[in-house]
């Protein structure tokens, strides 16, 4: 029952940590590499860019920077500047979560394995299946271990994903840029 426990506990763990993942591998809904990748084969418009943008409902975040690299050049440089500052909030939605979910893993597996403990010193019987007893513990705290491990590694990976995921946009901005009429810079 404890190993059970202890595995509901790291998988809800882990889940949480996953969530971060996919929050930083994807802040936006379109892909900023793709994007640009596409910019680069042709050199359509602004306006144009704004029209393929607006078939995707959920593309706000790409919709407010072409609406700013819009603006007239005194507050482009600062609307361009607050767009990015909000993509870097969105990539680092739920930052702590897989830290947290990585003590709460540990914590939990070290406390279920210690109540399995407890409960073989109480078992007036206890000695006759102590190993069985003690088995378990170690079950249950490697359970948490697991989680926890699950939880570092996907820390480690969003971290890096975000900042990946925060240079491709620099390029795609970059290019966007390009795409501002000369008369309007």
């Amino acid at each position: 029952m404890l190993v059970l426990l202890a595995c509901v506990v790291a998988l809800a763990c882990a889940a949480a940590s996953l969530r971060r993942l996919s929050f930083a591998l994807a802040p936006t809904p379109l892909d900023p590499k793709a994007l640009s990748d596409a910019l680069a084969q042709s050199q359509p418009s602004l306006n144009d860019v704004e029209k393929a943008i607006a078939i995707e409902p959920t593309a706000k975040w790409e919709r407010e920077l072409v609406r700013a690299l819009k603006q007239p050049a005194e507050v482009r440089a600062g609307d361009v500047n607050e767009q990015l500052l909000e993509l870097e909030q969105l990539a680092s939605r739920w930052a702590r979560v897989p830290r947290v979910c990585a003590s709460v893993a540990t914590s939990f597996g070290f406390l279920l394995g210690s109540l399995a403990l407890r409960q073989a010193l109480t078992d007036p019987e206890a000695g006759q299946h102590i190993e069985h007893l003690v088995g378990q513990a170690l079950n249950v705290v490697s359970v948490g271990i697991a989680g926890t491990v699950i939880c570092i590694a996907v820390h480690f990976r969003a971290g890096k994903a975000a900042k990946s995921r925060l240079a491709v946009v620099d390029g795609l901005v970059e290019r966007l840029e390009k795409l501002v009429p000369e008369g309007e810079s």
